[in-house]
């Protein structure tokens, strides 16, 4: 009977014993991991793995073991084998094991992203949403969500991606192990970055400035860098190639101490060269590309390595080196096209016209601004205005819930010991009082909410910048026969922006805007139909007078100069004869918006019939 009962008190002292070894790990692994910027040493890895030797089947172990094949994995040399190894891993696990699952996905994601395999880390989103519908655990949720987050934003796939983040955001409130306000800031920098693609400079500027401001604070080396490159790619957008946006770059150049240097300086040398480039400082922009090209190449990252070569080519074209420079650029953007999203390949081939342009080639220029064109079908303007509207306001309001929260985190921790004296008595008061508040609160959020959708209904119509109506007014507008549909493009407005900025170009559009508004009656239509073009809808036109109203509109924007610019415009106009053909107006006024810029721009071609000949009416 003693025996017996010793053999079980040794039974339970060895299960408390591993018990506490496994908690000793999770809370190393805890301490020590932040991906994708932590991992653990090879040599801690090991160590972990050998305290949890005799639970070779738990959650801990292949978290550890995931961990390890990571860090092996991000050395060039053993890349695919460690790919290899986990995906392996992945077939041993137990189906009902979901936590140690996720923990090997975790790993693989991170891997695929790290080598920048986006379209197999893309294979990984289904499985990883499957899981994640299933998941208990904070720190796994959060963290599938931002790396699912990742891999749609790598893939081009923004509005999903965003939405992830979102969800991530609010995951960062059930996680209280001391790094809340590295993965808010961390998030930040993904928000950013989404809003730079989308083209909302502003916002992503207005984010990184916040983020670089607690990298400060609580200091966070590891993304100072590329919060300066977004933060200074903003600047440089918004303002031009201005000394702020040098300064930037020239932080985001500096690798983090004790680091070697990676693709964000890489980027930053790409930025600095562009910069000198547009500055004219042909020789200091060639150095910096060439600088980068190496860095690239240690990196064995292809896709910079033909962006810069790119920039290169452009440089070559302006010293007088042409078809050296242009054979550079139209190879590197072959190469390169195949891997980007469809917003980069439309802003290569605006600099690829305007090389073809600077050497004289108007033909070639041509047929890149019609490529450009049909590239441009694919990224709706509406989607990008849509996407700034609504997520924007949820971003915003989950951020201010979190600082909230953190203050309130912040005041708890300073006043408990206060409050412990007086808890017993002020309980019931206490009580009532939380719940006339939380009442209250629950009648303004609800308040509040009914009030968003409203304004998310209008703003998801209307154009933040002008604050005209968007592609998705036009299902407000009632068709008519006898409508002039009119097409308006502004001639080389990818220069204005170049050349004085964003800015510029966002105040350059907004006058513009003003002017047509300004010129229309109350019954016709004026939307923004993307980037620099516009659409007007004139009501009850005859034949015989579109032309005059035609050169009205276009009296209105060139006969004075614009944010002290002269702008010109270029446009097709279509008489609408049957209210239900609206879309194949469009695309003939698309047409012939195009046929004018092929023509030399600065001018409107009219089809009062899809059988007559086109008229031109000029400035």
């Amino acid at each position: 009977m003693y025996r017996l009962l010793f053999v079980f008190f040794l039974s339970v002292l060895s299960w408390h014993s591993l018990a506490e070894r496994v908690s000793h790990v999770e809370q190393q692994l805890d301490r020590h991991t932040q991906l994708p910027f932590l991992i653990p040493s090879e040599v801690m890895l090991q160590q972990w793995l050998q305290q949890l030797e005799s639970q070779p089947d738990s959650a801990s172990w292949y978290r550890a073991y995931s961990l390890l094949l990571l860090q092996q994995g991000i050395t060039q040399v053993k890349g695919l084998e460690a790919k290899g190894e986990l995906q392996a891993l992945l077939e041993r696990i137990d189906a009902q094991a979901l936590s140690a699952q996720a923990e090997v996905y975790s790993a693989l994601a991170e891997l695929l992203l790290y080598h920048q395999h986006y379209s197999t880390a893309l294979e990984l989103v289904e499985p990883m949403q499957t899981m994640l519908s299933e998941l208990q655990h904070p720190r796994l949720v959060y963290q599938f969500n931002h790396q699912i987050g990742r891999m749609l934003k790598a893939n081009g796939q923004l509005e999903e991606a965003l939405t992830y983040f979102l969800t991530a955001h609010l995951e960062i409130t059930q996680l209280n192990d001391g790094q809340t306000e590295f993965r808010r800031q961390f998030l930040q920098l993904h928000m950013a970055r989404i809003q730079s693609r989308l083209q909302n400079y502003r916002y992503s500027r207005q984010i990184a400035s916040q983020a670089l401001e607690v990298a400060y604070r609580e200091g966070f080396q590891v993304l100072l860098a590329e919060l300066h490159l977004i933060y200074g790619a903003a600047i440089h957008m918004l303002e031009g190639p201005t000394d702020e946006a040098l300064a930037q770059y020239h932080l985001a150049s500096k690798p983090v101490e004790g680091m070697m240097a990676g693709r964000t300086q890489m980027m930053a040398l790409n930025n600095l060269g562009a910069v000198h480039l547009h500055r004219a400082n042909y020789e200091q922009a060639l150095g910096y590309l060439q600088h980068g090209v190496v860095i690239a190449g240690q990196l064995n990252n292809e896709r910079e390595v033909h962006v810069m070569s790119f920039n290169i080519g452009y440089i070559q074209v302006l010293q007088g080196q042409t078809e050296t420079g242009l054979r550079q650029m139209e190879q590197a953007y072959e190469a390169y096209k195949a891997k980007t999203t469809p917003v980069t390949q439309g802003i290569m081939l605006g600099h690829l016209a305007d090389a073809y342009h600077a050497a004289g080639l108007y033909e070639q220029e041509n047929a890149a601004l019609r490529q450009h064109r049909r590239i441009r079908e694919k990224v709706l303007e509406v989607e990008r205005d849509r996407v700034y509207s609504e997520l924007q306001v949820q971003f915003e309001a989950q951020e201010q819930g979190l600082r909230i929260q953190l203050l309130e985190q912040e005041s708890l921790l300073r006043d408990e010991r206060l409050a412990t004296a007086h808890r017993e008595n002020l309980w019931y008061s206490g009580l009532i009082t939380l719940l006339l508040l939380g009442f209250i609160a629950a009648m303004l959020a609800m308040r509040h909410t009914r009030k968003l959708n409203s304004q998310l209904q209008e703003l998801s119509k209307r154009d933040p910048l002008t604050q005209l109506y968007n592609r998705r007014a036009l299902h407000d507008v009632k068709q008519q026969g006898g409508d002039l549909v009119l097409l308006l493009d502004v001639d080389h407005f990818k220069q204005i922006n170049d050349q004085h900025g964003h800015d510029k170009g966002d105040t350059v559009l907004a006058e513009l805007a003003q002017r047509l508004m300004n010129k229309v009656r109350k019954e016709d239509w004026v939307l923004r139909w993307g980037g620099e073009e516009f659409l007007l809808i004139l009501r009850g036109v005859e034949a015989d007078t579109a032309i005059e109203s035609i050169q009205k509109v276009v009296a209105a924007v060139c006969d004075q100069p614009i944010a002290e610019l002269d702008v010109s415009v270029s446009g097709g106009a279509v008489l609408l004869r049957d209210a239900e053909a609206m879309q194949q107006v469009l695309k003939q006024a698309d047409l012939l918006l195009y046929r004018a810029k092929e023509l030399g721009r600065k001018r409107i071609l009219y089809q009062a019939d899809h059988q007559d000949d086109p008229v031109e009416v000029s400035r």
